[in-house]
């Protein structure tokens, strides 16, 4: 029996003794599964399971997170491969994102303040 620890909130998500969390989809009316990967967070493994949903079910399906649902060219017409790797790759292009929203938010303020010197000066 699984414990608490190796639950978790997200659906397709389920973390190994070793602590990796692994992701995969079972196929629609079908007891096969596609393997998804072992991703370092839950949210990763989440986001792979999400593309993959999107693969076989469109953009109407219940997603981890609604609000960034994946959005991937040609999906239903996918290759159980092509699924597994356009999840590995929504998966990890979600934090190359992240990171640059972090970045910007850093750079944002000093930008902002030479904008406003300048076009006080210009004004």
């Amino acid at each position: 029996m699984e414990g608490p620890s190796s639950s978790s909130k997200y659906k397709g998500v389920r973390k190994r003794k070793w602590g990796k969390w692994v992701s995969e989809i079972r196929l629609p009316n079908s007891r096969e599964r596609i393997w998804l990967g072992s991703y370092d967070s839950p949210e990763k493994a989440a986001r792979a399971f999400d593309a993959a949903l999107y693969c076989l079910r469109g953009s109407g399906a219940k997603f981890n997170f609604p609000d960034n649902p994946p959005a991937i060219s040609g999906g239903r017409n996918m290759s159980r491969s092509e699924i597994r790797e356009a999840a590995a790759r929504f998966a990890n292009s979600e934090e190359s994102v992240a990171r640059e929203m972090v970045v910007q938010q850093q750079e944002s303020p000093s930008t902002m303040e030479s904008d406003s010197e300048f076009l006080g000066r210009v004004g």
